[in-house]
């Protein structure tokens, strides 16, 4: 069954893909618009829960028996406290994919279902591909080079240090350091070799779990959506998320294609990427609420640049 699955997917990839990312953005903007709209109340909501929460005897016997641990947890669950909740959310972001990329790295590793579709997947997309979507494929791979990946990392880099916007600098430079790294390591500790395909559209030497481009390029794009939300205005927003879902997905989409990938390399390589990019963003945000928050009492809005500017 699951190789009947493969095939008809791989048989249809392309439009089905297409499908997907449409679906994609959909529910990306269905959610955000949701959320902006009904910001307040679920504010209040959470403002009731946690009431609830603060009053429950167990919770009562928390606070009386360990103060201190009930003030850290206080601090954090205050909906006011928005630096507590963005660290608390970033968290669970993080822990979520990190949970997502075991479970699937065990399937692997233990030649389970995924591995199956994985086989039968690469040999029907293989079959069924088109010149002119391999060429276009081709170039759309090479936007998550490493090479090309590394000229961006430099030239946003020196504009930001030119501009002296330390906090970001430093993001900037470690996060996709960083995840380079991270992407090596877990290829070596891995070591899944690539698809087996006769006459391969393109050659790669390395190991295959999980995917370089996939993880690196939601890295690099992923961290310049988020410096360019935060200088642009608003009304750029949704067209830089757009614009970075997109290219992203394509861009893992374009190792499948090409034979080079596992559809649970791509998967797992998003999976890692999200959680190491949650981490960094978190990290400089919590890092720039905290120096904001000792110069001020009033709560700090992310949409100025000037915070990011050494004084």
């Amino acid at each position: 069954m699951i190789q009947q699955i493969a095939q008809l997917l791989g048989m249809y990839a392309l439009p089905i893909f297409i499908a997907f990312v449409v679906v994609v953005l959909a529910l990306i903007f269905l959610f955000w618009r949701l959320f902006e709209a009904h910001y307040r109340r679920l504010w209040e909501w959470g403002s009731r829960i946690r009431h609830f929460i603060t009053h429950l005897p167990p919770t009562q016997w928390l606070r009386q028996r360990y103060p201190r641990i009930w003030s850290f947890l206080g601090r954090r669950l205050l909906p006011r406290e928005y630096l507590g909740l963005h660290l608390m959310l970033g968290l669970l972001i993080i822990v979520t994919m990190l949970n997502f990329f075991g479970e699937i790295a065990d399937s692997v590793t233990e030649s389970e279902g995924i591995a199956h579709f994985d086989l039968a997947l690469a040999n029907s997309m293989y079959q069924n591909v088109s010149a002119t979507a391999i060429t276009i494929f081709r170039g759309i791979t090479w936007l998550g080079n490493p090479e090309l990946i590394t000229v961006i990392v430099v030239m946003v880099g020196a504009m930001l240090l030119a501009g002296r916007y330390w906090y970001l600098l430093a993001g900037w430079i470690i996060i996709p350091a960083g995840g380079g790294l991270l992407n090596t390591t877990l290829k070596a500790i891995f070591q899944r070799n690539r698809p087996e395909l006769p006459n391969p559209f393109v050659v790669e030497m390395s190991w295959s779990f999980p995917s370089g481009h996939a993880m690196g390029s939601l890295i690099t794009y992923g961290m310049l959506a988020y410096v360019l939300v935060v200088f642009l205005e608003r009304r750029w927003d949704r067209p830089v998320i757009a614009a970075t879902v997109t290219l992203v997905l394509l861009i893992g989409f374009s190792r499948m294609y090409l034979g080079v990938h596992y559809f649970s390399d791509v998967v797992a390589g998003y999976a890692a990427g999200t959680a190491w990019l949650t981490t960094g963003i978190t990290g400089i945000e919590t890092a720039r609420r905290y120096r904001s928050h000792r110069r001020s009492l009033k709560p700090v809005i992310p949409r100025n640049s000037q915070y990011y500017h050494s004084r």
